[in-house]
């Protein structure tokens, strides 16, 4: 479904213009919540085929930083507490494997906050209330059972790279990538959300947390896109090439 909204749009603009396919490119739909695909579009050039991991995945196309690599054919997992986009995922993406679940440093029930606008939902207390304090009323909360993503992976994509991990946890984003295991998984690229770092880089300065961590394994951001930013692999040359064309010649990359 993905893939055949965004090739339609492509196929009929570039029959009513001369533009070059790099230019029609830009006239794509974009599906993330800041233009998180298109950055990557523009800086990465991702090409057809490609697996990614999507941590706190929601919508399989609203918001979505994957849904745009779907339509030129990457597929992966897509990982949420809530289930009611597991159907949703079946019918729009039905080459992704959908995994109603939590993920957490080590095995463990947390609970998880509902509220109506479903992309505030969290894992983190301390989140939840900041949330409902800004005038944004708790709908409910139960138990979820979580695993560390490196085990979830290890499962589920067994003898794949992952090419690209989205990670968008409202407050524990942290957590979740400390249980992937970035010396062994090595996404090449990473989208996260990070408010502490947005924070920092309003004030014209890297700091955070998040930031420390993934500059400690070897992570370095090459775009920000208000709190989303977008991390390459320093030792990108040696992972398994294929799934991004990097343009060395631009100069931001590691």
């Amino acid at each position: 479904m993905v893939h055949s909204i965004s090739h339609r749009i492509y196929r009929r603009v570039r029959q009513l213009t001369r533009l070059p396919p790099e230019a029609l490119r830009s006239l794509l739909p974009s599906f993330s919540q800041f233009g998180e695909d298109h950055a990557m579009l523009r800086l990465l050039r991702p090409q057809p085929q490609g697996t990614f991991v999507d941590v706190g995945a929601n919508d399989p196309l609203e918001g979505s930083n994957t849904a745009f690599l779907y339509s030129l054919g990457w597929s992966g997992l897509a990982i949420d507490p809530n289930p009611q986009f597991a159907a949703k995922f079946r019918k729009a993406r039905p080459r992704d494997t959908y995994l109603t679940m939590g993920v957490a440093e080590t095995p463990s029930t947390l609970t998880y906050y509902e509220f109506e606008y479903d992309k505030f939902n969290t894992f983190s207390e301390e989140r939840a209330n900041l949330i409902a304090a800004d005038g944004n009323p708790l709908k409910g909360q139960h138990a979820v059972e979580c695993r560390s993503l490196r085990d979830i992976v290890g499962e589920h994509l067994p003898g794949r790279h992952v090419d690209l991990l989205s990670v968008d946890c409202e407050g524990l984003d942290l957590e979740v990538l400390r249980s992937a295991g970035l010396d062994d998984m090595r996404p090449t690229v990473l989208i996260v959300e990070d408010f502490e770092g947005f924070r920092g880089f309003q004030a014209g300065r890297r700091e955070g947390a998040l930031d420390e961590f993934l500059r400690g394994a070897g992570y370095l951001p090459v775009c920000q896109l208000a709190w989303s930013a977008i991390y390459v692999a320093q030792d990108w040359r040696r992972l398994p090439q294929g799934a991004f064309r990097f343009p060395e010649e631009m100069g931001y990359l590691p």
